[in-house]
C-alpha cells in the first residue's frame, strides 16, 4: 500500500518531501504531529475542493487537532464517503496509522476521479485546439520533410491544408493498410500502459540523456573508422590507389551519422518480439554475418601468460625462459672478433 500511495502522489503532481519513503513512514506514524503529513493532506484536500468547486474549508491549525479532524469529516461528508472506518464520528479520523493510510488513499483516488471527470467534460473542440495549432506553417521545416517521407511511403499525395487534415489522411490510409495485413502481422505492443503527462516528461528527459550519451559513442566509433581508413594511405602500395579508396568509402561514410535515430516514438511502436534474445553465434545469425575473414586460421603462437588461475611458480612450456643478457668483458677483444669476421 505504501508503494502504491507514493506512486499515486507522484502521478498527481505532488513534489513535496513525503515522496521520500523514510520521510513518508515517519510522518504517517506521527500523524498530525508531523508538519509534512498535515501539509500533504492540506494540499490534497484543497486541490480536491478547487477541482470539484466545493463549498468547504480545511482547518490547518497545528494546535487544535479536533478542529482539523472535524474539517476533514465535513469534506468526507460532502464527497459522500461511505467507508465506516473514516465516517465514525466518535473517533478521530487520524487516530490510528490504518486510518491515516486509508484517508490518504481515499483522497488520492477521489482526486484522480475528479481530474478524469474534468477532462471528460471539456468540449472536444477545445481539447483539439489545446493540442494542435491548425494555423502553424511547417513548410520547409524538418517536420514538413518527415511528413513528405510519410506520404511517399504510404503513396499518398500530401494535401495542401492544415496539419490536422494531413494527419487525418495519413491515419485513414494506415487503417486501410492494416486491414490488408494478416491478423498477427504486427504482434502485440510492448508498452500497454497509458502514460501520464509527468511520465511523458520524464521519458523525454531520459531520451535526451541517452541520445547524448550514444551520440558521443557513435562519434568515437566514426572517428576510429576515419583514422583506420587514413592509415591505409600510409602504405606505399596503396598510395597510388588513394582516389579509388576515397571514391568507394566516401558515399558510405556520408550515410553514417553520429546522431541516434531512436526516438520516443520507437518506444511506443516497439512490439513484444523486441524481448526475444537471439544468440549472435547461432546458425541462423552466422549465415548472414560470416565472411571470408572468419575462414583464416591463425597458427600456433607462444603462450604469453597472464592468466590469474595459473600459479606464479608454474612453468609455461610454450614461453621461452628468461636469460640475463651478458655484456662482453673486453671491448677491445670484441672489436677484434668483429674485424676477423669481416
Amino acid at each position: 500500500m505504501e508503494a502504491r500511495l507514493l506512486q499515486s502522489l507522484d502521478d498527481l503532481g505532488y513534489d513535496g518531501p513525503m515522496l521520500h519513503r523514510q520521510t513518508f513512514r515517519d510522518a504517517m506514524r506521527s500523524g498530525l504531529e508531523s508538519q509534512d503529513f498535515t501539509e500533504l493532506l492540506h494540499w490534497l484536500a484543497t486541490t480536491l475542493i478547487d477541482v470539484l468547486n466545493l463549498e468547504c474549508s480545511i482547518s490547518s491549525s497545528e494546535d487544535d487537532h479536533a478542529a482539523t479532524s472535524q474539517s476533514y469529516h465535513n469534506l468526507l461528508a460532502l464527497l459522500e464517503c461511505n467507508y465506516d472506518l473514516l465516517m465514525q464520528t466518535e473517533d478521530n479520523v487520524f487516530a490510528t496509522l490504518k486510518k491515516r493510510m486509508f484517508l490518504l488513499e481515499y483522497l488520492c483516488t477521489e482526486l484522480y476521479a475528479a481530474y478524469e471527470n474534468q477532462t471528460a467534460s471539456e468540449p472536444q473542440a477545445d481539447m483539439e485546439s489545446s493540442y494542435i495549432d491548425h494555423s502553424i506553417d511547417i513548410s520547409g521545416t524538418k517536420a514538413d520533410q518527415e511528413l513528405q517521407r510519410i506520404c511517399a511511403v504510404l503513396r499518398i499525395s500530401q494535401p495542401n491544408s492544415t496539419v490536422k487534415e494531413i494527419f487525418d489522411v495519413i491515419h485513414a490510409k494506415v487503417k486501410t493498410l492494416l486491414r490488408e495485413l494478416p491478423e498477427d502481422a504486427l504482434g502485440n505492443p510492448l508498452l500497454t500502459e497509458i502514460l501520464s503527462e509527468k511520465q511523458m516528461a520524464e521519458i523525454d528527459e531520459i531520451s535526451k540523456e541517452l541520445t547524448k550519451q550514444y551520440t558521443i559513442r557513435r562519434q568515437m566509433l566514426l572517428t576510429r573508422l576515419d583514422v583506420t581508413i587514413q592509415s591505409f594511405f600510409w602504405s606505399d602500395r596503396l598510395k597510388p590507389k588513394e582516389a579509388e579508396i576515397v571514391e568507394i568509402f566516401a558515399p558510405q561514410r556520408q550515410n553514417l551519422s553520429a546522431e541516434s535515430s531512436i526516438t520516443i516514438g520507437s518506444v511506443f511502436s516497439a512490439r513484444t518480439d523486441l524481448l526475444k534474445v537471439c544468440k549472435t553465434c547461432s546458425g541462423s545469425a552466422r549465415a548472414s554475418t560470416e565472411t571470408e575473414v572468419n575462414k583464416i586460421i591463425i597458427g600456433k603462437v607462444p603462450d604469453r601468460g597472464g592468466r590469474v588461475d595459473v600459479g606464479a611458480a608454474a612453468e609455461i612450456p610454450n614461453m621461452p625462459q628468461f636469460k640475463q643478457r651478458t655484456e662482453p668483458s673486453n671491448q677491445r677483444g670484441s672489436d677484434l672478433t668483429v674485424k676477423q669476421k669481416i
